[in-house]
């Protein structure tokens, strides 16, 4: 098991570094400690950005110094669909797009606590009742 205690999505860490890991001093010092994962479903989200291949590759490097790797399955991809089953059930599952509920479900099943910045995953969280937390207070970046 990883020594993280964190998933962090795309929402929270576009914001990071659009902003600057110095503006979140919490979160960079969580993040030295190594207790901040990346899932691989969210660095790709994140790379679609990249100017250029060697934007990119800087990119990979800044993301692989930073956080630690977490693991992903087809058992992710399972619960994926689970929860969308589930919001669906609830007329919710169009708030959640794939990426969420992947990232979502990788938190969920490696034990992690979801870091975020968006008001889907609150929808996700009350299906499935996995601890969240938001990177800032909303609305407040």
């Amino acid at each position: 098991m990883s020594p993280a205690h964190y998933l962090v999505d795309t929402s929270a860490l576009g914001r990071l570094f659009a902003l600057g890991i110095g503006r979140f001093p919490d979160w960079s010092k969580a993040i030295q400690n190594g207790l901040v994962a990346v899932s691989p479903v969210t660095e790709l989200e994140l790379l679609y950005s990249a100017r250029s291949a060697g934007h990119r590759t800087r990119m990979v490097e800044v993301l692989n110094r930073l956080f630690l790797p977490s693991h992903f399955d087809d058992r992710h991809v399972a619960r994926a669909w689970e929860i969308q089953r589930e919001l669906t059930a609830r007329g919710e599952h169009r708030s959640a797009g794939p990426v969420d509920l992947m990232t979502a479900a990788t938190a969920e099943l490696n034990q992690l606590v979801l870091l975020h910045y968006d008001w889907d995953f609150d929808t996700i969280t009350r299906v499935t009742e996995q601890q969240s937390q938001w990177f800032a207070a909303p609305v407040s970046l």
